[in-house]
């Protein structure tokens, strides 16, 4: 388990976006916040927005993709993951997170102006 938090962290650190330069602490907080809110909250609303943010994370990480879809370091390969999802899932997962990597990149670009 040590390990694959190391290596969450060592590939959510070698980016440039915000979420990789914030120390390992600054990402536990956050990650347990969403965890929180998640938990605790009786707003079907607030739990989708929840969602959103920790996959917007997840994107925005450029975890493994095999990291990303199982949450583990050692499982099947990725296309034995994207069969066992199927076409219909595997095909929204992917047109979401492409949706929030450009929906991120676009908030990046204006903050920078």
């Amino acid at each position: 388990m040590t390990s694959l938090l190391a290596r969450i962290d060592h590939h959510a650190s070698i980016g440039s976006t915000p979420w990789h330069r914030a120390s390992a602490l600054g990402k536990l907080v956050v990650a347990a916040g969403v965890i929180g809110i998640a938990i605790t909250s009786p707003s079907l609303m607030l739990l989708l927005v929840v969602h959103g943010i920790a996959w917007l994370l997840v994107a925005s990480s450029r975890l493994p993709a095999r990291v990303a879809l199982t949450g583990r370091k050692a499982a099947p390969g990725i296309f034995e993951v994207m069969w066992l999802l199927g076409r219909e899932r595997v095909g929204t997962r992917q047109t979401n997170m492409s949706q929030h990597s450009q929906c991120a990149r676009a908030h990046q670009a204006t903050a920078l102006q």
